[in-house]
């Protein structure tokens, strides 16, 4: 089918679209909210109520997201990559004759207030479909009010793999996606030992549990392991633990501004050992935010990062900075929002409907795809997932990302060798390396 390709279109509407909405702990809309009546029924097995009607009429389509506009981990940044991505599409004439409308809800930081703004914008705003791009605690929150209503949730961000779930849409990669490379990396280039220092929850976890799973293929090994509540700030213990080892790499994931004390320690520590991370150089920018040298040598795989050296890339930061000038850096999480916006309005587009019935079957048999500011992103059909292009990305002296090898067209594989197709069965559930049955 065709390709939503990139626009090379003015985004001065942006401005106007973001001061239309209403701020902190609130739902907010660039247009004016379409209307309807709504009835709400209980489900069999939940408190969840689920909403039995559309709320987009008129002239409108509602997109909802869900973000962290304030708080410890506020980043805005998910924000400004779904109002680019819909302002090219309206500014190309909207989908099936009608423009995108942007509603958000702010989550604060709280992982509790995804499930209640979340079950706002579905059950009172009365959204298409839902974003996120919040931690993997918040997608599990969100989840289930989604399947009970049976909306279709794109997230936004990687994340430890696994969800299984028709109402489900993962944009970002996965750990058979970014995990391979970097480890076929790390044991032809740096070396075979890893430490493991991570944020105690289930993305930390999950991703201790992949990395030992996938070390032995690459002949590498965990040395050390350590789970660290999201709390903590003074890490002086965990780094003499580290510098005691022979490890020849620290395979870190700290989340919020706490945990982000972590770098200057390191810093300050002067220990030649290689970071790796999967989320703290692409989506946090660290490299950015302390002076160099101190973090050269570190290594992540990335789909994206400000400075892939691309036409595509050069043009999106381009158009994200004629947006959001003051942004300190362009994440791969903003890719990913803008990519997976993309690839929504393509089904929309594919199925000749909105209804979220007919766009998971156009996601299911349609073949989308996009080119996007990292590179070709294409559906998954049977897991909604992404093939996407991978690069591993070294921190060199300077603090700026250089790209040392690209893997194109990476497979989402885990859920494929077990088999799932969710166009024939929902199982609703994250599979993992944590199950004994796996």
């Amino acid at each position: 089918m065709r390709k939503r390709t990139k626009r090379l279109l003015a985004v001065f509407m942006a401005t106007v679209m973001l001061a239309g909405m209403t701020g902190c702990g609130t739902s907010g809309s660039a247009l004016d909210a379409a209307t309807s009546e709504k009835k709400t029924e209980k489900t069999d097995d939940s408190n969840i109520e689920k909403t039995s009607d559309t709320g987009s009429s008129g002239d409108t389509i509602k997109l909802g997201l869900v973000a962290d506009i304030s708080g410890t981990s506020a980043n805005i940044q998910a924000l400004n990559a779904i109002t680019l991505a819909i302002n090219e599409i309206n500014d190309a004439g909207g989908l099936l004759g009608k423009q995108v409308e942007l509603v958000y809800a702010d989550s604060q930081s709280d992982t509790a207030r995804y499930q209640e703004m979340g079950k706002k914008l579905i059950q009172e705003d009365n959204v298409e479909v839902l974003f996120t791009a919040g931690t993997s605690a918040c997608r599990e929150a969100i989840r289930p009010v989604a399947e009970a209503n049976e909306k279709l949730y794109f997230y936004c961000n990687s994340y430890e793999g696994g969800v299984a779930s028709r109402y489900m849409f993962l944009a970002g990669p996965v750990p058979e996606q970014n995990v391979t490379p970097l480890l076929d990396y790390f044991s032809k280039n740096v070396g075979k030992k890893i430490y493991c220092l991570v944020a105690d929850y289930n993305y930390g976890r999950v991703m201790v549990e992949w990395l030992k799973k996938m070390a032995p293929d690459y002949g590498c090994e965990i040395v050390g392991e350590e789970y660290v509540p999201q709390t903590t700030s003074d890490f002086s213990s965990s780094i003499a633990a580290i510098q005691k080892t022979d490890a020849d790499a620290v395979f870190i994931a700290m989340v919020g501004s706490n945990m982000a004390s972590f770098f200057d320690q390191w810093a300050n520590a002067d220990e030649d050992k290689v970071l790796m991370s999967l989320s703290n150089f692409c989506s946090y920018y660290e490299h950015k935010k302390l002076a160099a040298p101190s973090l050269a040598g570190s290594l992540t795989a990335a789909s994206y990062m400000e400075e892939f050296d691309t036409d595509a890339s050069k043009e999106f930061v381009k158009k994200f900075r004629e947006l959001a000038p003051d942004e300190p850096y362009i994440t791969s999480n903003c890719a990913i929002a803008y990519n997976a916006v993309h690839i929504w309005a393509e089904a929309v587009e594919a199925a000749g409907s909105y209804d979220t019935e007919d766009v998971i079957n156009a996601i299911e048999t349609k073949d989308l795809e996009f080119d996007g500011p990292g590179g070709h992103v294409k559906v998954e059909p049977k897991t909604h997932h992404l093939y996407t292009d991978m690069s591993v990305v070294e921190i060199d002296e300077n603090h700026d990302a250089q790209v040392v090898e690209t893997y194109e067209q990476v497979e989402p594989s885990y859920l494929l060798d077990m088999g799932i197709d969710l166009s024939k069965e929902d199982p609703q559930t994250q599979y993992s390396p944590l199950d004994e049955s796996n």
